[in-house]
């Protein structure tokens, strides 16, 4: 028992003296992560109570974010958004801000996992973390709202095939410029 309080203690001092960037960080993986699951919920699953456990499921990457807790909270969202798309037509606008909020989510989560809770972030640090962000989020966005847009809706042949491969590949392409960038750099 003692040893839970004093854990406690120690979890309220540092809490304490959180700097109000670590607690912006935070505070970003916290609404990016509520904002992803209540776009991914089913809308028959939407109430009071299931947004207060979206709220309440949100809080724990934005508590633990160097933790499984951020991948399993958005493995759970893919899931409840899974979900959705059985039961209903799967629109583009909720596509393109699930996909957001959870690279926001994940982005954010990965800098407060290595920005102490009581540290000062420099502005540029903060500033350099918000540009590639947005960036990133505006290229993927407009990427996907193009192909959105020209694709014919609700392909199912040949062409949903070629699409599926086309991903596949783009995506083993961007994983073996990433090992390659990453050895080119620690040599």
């Amino acid at each position: 028992m003692t040893a839970l309080l004093d854990r406690l203690t120690a979890a309220y001092g540092r809490l304490r003296r959180a700097t109000p960037g670590s607690m912006l960080i935070r505070g970003t993986v916290f609404v990016a992560g509520f904002l992803a699951l209540c776009v991914a919920m089913p809308a028959g699953l939407l109430s009071a109570q299931t947004v207060l456990a979206a709220a309440v499921l949100a809080l724990v990457p934005a508590a633990l974010p160097g933790s499984f807790a951020v991948m399993l909270a958005q493995l759970l969202t893919v899931a409840l958004w899974v979900i959705g798309t059985l039961t209903g037509p799967i629109a583009l606008g909720s596509v393109l801000m699930l996909a957001a909020a959870l690279y926001l989510q994940h982005t954010a989560a990965a800098l407060a996992a290595v920005l102490p809770l009581d540290s000062f972030a420099a502005p540029a640090v903060v500033l350099g973390w918000l540009a590639r962000t947005a960036g990133v989020l505006a290229a993927g966005l407009g990427l996907g709202l193009l192909v959105g847009l020209l694709g014919p809706a609700g392909t199912t042949g040949a062409l949903s095939y070629v699409a599926t491969g086309a991903g596949l590949v783009l995506a083993a392409v961007t994983g073996i410029l990433l090992a390659w960038q990453y050895r080119r750099r620690s040599r």
